[in-house]
């Protein structure tokens, strides 16, 4: 639901870590997919084909494959539920935190607190 693409790439960065392991390709090869705040690299044997995609290339092909009706299976759609929109308007907890929080600072500190980086 994200709409900036920048912001969905380190999203996928920051969802898949440091990481990798074996795969099995379609076309019945083997190898390895591995992950870093780089990209994906994929290397496929037994010729060591290295082939690296930066997260924004990652992002652009799912961002296709969701608006083809390609990303998720039928039997994941049974399961699926869309994630609630996010809303720019701050909460009832949000504004009662901010009130708690203002009125220590000004008890404890006299000054107004900063909310301008949550």
């Amino acid at each position: 639901t994200q709409p900036d693409r920048k912001l969905r790439a380190k999203a996928l960065a920051k969802e898949y870590g440091i990481g990798g392991h074996s795969h099995d390709y379609l076309d019945g090869s083997s190898g390895f997919v591995n992950h870093d705040g780089k990209g994906l690299e994929f290397d496929r044997y037994p010729d060591h084909q290295k082939i690296t995609l930066k997260w924004a290339q990652v992002e652009k092909y799912i961002d296709l494959m969701i608006q083809s009706d390609r990303y998720l299976t039928d039997k994941e759609k049974e399961h699926y539920s869309p994630p609630a929109p996010v809303s720019a308007k701050p909460d009832g907890a949000l504004t009662h935190a901010k009130n708690l929080i203002r009125e220590f600072c000004q008890e404890e500190y006299d000054s107004e607190p900063d909310f301008s980086d949550l």
